[in-house]
C-alpha cells in the first residue's frame, strides 16, 4: 500500500476523473459535433495547468527535502539525540521528516 499521503492524493483524483465523466457530457452538447474541438480544449487546458500546478509541488518538496537534509548534516550526535527524543514536535515539524514524492 501507498503512503497515507499519496493514497489520499490518488483518491482525490480519482474523485475529480469520475466528477469530469458527468461534467464532460454537459461540455459536449450536440451543437458542437461532429468534430467536438471547442470542448476538447477546455480540458486539455485544464490538464496542462494541473501538470504545471503538480510539478511545482513536487519540486518544492524535493527542495524542502534538500534543505532539511543539509540542515540534518550540519546537526551534531547530541543535536540529533535531542530531535528523536522531543515529543514536542511531531510530524513535519521535526528536521528529521521527509516528505514523500
Amino acid at each position: 500500500t501507498p503512503e497515507p499521503g499519496k493514497r489520499a492524493v490518488s483518491l482525490g483524483i480519482n474523485g475529480w476523473g469520475n466528477l469530469g465523466d458527468i461534467i464532460g457530457s454537459e461540455l459536449s452538447p450536440a451543437k458542437y459535433g461532429p468534430e467536438y474541438i471547442w470542448p476538447l480544449k477546455l480540458p486539455t487546458g485544464l490538464i496542462a495547468v494541473e501538470f504545471v500546478g503538480y510539478a511545482y509541488y513536487y519540486s518544492e518538496l524535493e527542495a524542502w527535502n534538500k534543505y532539511k537534509a543539509r540542515k540534518i548534516a550540519r546537526m551534531s550526535a547530541e543535536e540529533m539525540v535531542a530531535e528523536y527524543t522531543n515529543h514536542a514536535k511531531c510530524a513535519d515539524k521535526k528536521w528529521t521528516f521527509a516528505y514523500g514524492v
